[in-house]
Formats: structure tokens, C-alpha cells, sequence
């Protein structure tokens, strides 16, 4: 069984990644590992958007493969790929501390399965079946949404 490094991240900016929505994950710690990384989706959600449907974004479960390019100090330029639909025209370099991790080549996981989150990295057991679908070949997009 293959075994792929991951990292948990809250619903809906996990879904978010896989659509390929949100490019840049902020994270207080920087990492020198560049590559492939499995993102989870924790077992609770952002408790911003507590009320969004379970079924469009799971919860404590794998949700798709991105590619780990770059990570740099944070910005207010990176807000925006970040934190898509959110208005971030009024942020400053200041506002910011920690990294943003730019992510690419979403590939959603098929079927998804279970997975218990943990903080910072930890290493994810692949089952046996198990593909990963690039996101425009997975989700259906109108053009407003690209």
C-alpha cells in the first residue's frame, strides 16, 4: 500500500484547494519539503461557515492531492488566492504573520476515505483503488466561478 504525506486542513478551504479556488494555504510554520501532499479535511469546520451542506464539504476525510511549490513569508498579495470570497482589498503585509504555502495541480481523491487529522504533517496509508482526478476534469465550473 502506497503511503503519502499529508496535513489536515478545515472544511471549506479543503474543498476550496481541491477545486483549485485556493491556491495559498497560511500556516505559522514553514517547511522545506516541496512536493506532493495530501490534504484532509479535519473533523470540524471553520466554525465561520458552520452551516454549509456536510455533503459538498465532507468532514474527516481525504479530499484531494496538490503539489507544494513554494512557501514564503505572508502577504496581503497572496490574501487573495488565500481567501477567495472574502473582500481583502483593505489588508496589509503587516496584517499578516506566518507563511502562505502556494499549492498547484489540485487532483481530487476518488473515492474518498476516512482519515483521522493530525497537526503538522503525518503520513496517510493510500487504499488499495484509490485515484486522483484533476480538478477540471472533476468539477464542473460556470465561467463565473473560475
Amino acid at each position: 500500500m502506497k503511503t503519502m504525506r499529508a496535513m489536515s486542513v478545515k472544511q471549506p478551504w479543503a474543498t476550496w484547494i481541491a477545486t483549485g479556488q485556493k491556491t495559498v494555504e497560511m500556516r505559522s510554520w514553514k517547511t522545506d519539503y516541496r512536493g506532493p501532499i495530501l490534504i484532509c479535511a479535519s473533523s470540524q469546520r471553520d466554525m465561520d461557515f458552520e452551516k454549509l451542506d456536510q455533503e459538498q464539504f465532507p468532514l474527516g476525510c481525504t479530499v484531494c492531492v496538490v503539489n507544494l511549490t513554494d512557501v514564503s513569508p505572508m502577504t496581503a498579495t497572496m490574501a487573495d488566492a488565500a481567501m477567495p470570497f472574502e473582500d481583502n482589498s483593505g489588508l496589509k503585509d503587516e496584517d499578516f504573520c506566518g507563511y502562505g504555502w502556494t499549492l498547484a495541480e489540485p487532483k481530487v481523491a476518488v473515492p474518498p476515505f476516512p482519515v483521522k487529522g493530525k497537526l503538522h504533517f503525518y503520513d496517510v496509508e493510500i487504499p488499495e483503488g484509490t485515484e486522483f482526478i484533476p480538478s477540471e476534469d472533476y468539477f464542473i465550473f460556470d465561467d463565473d466561478d473560475k
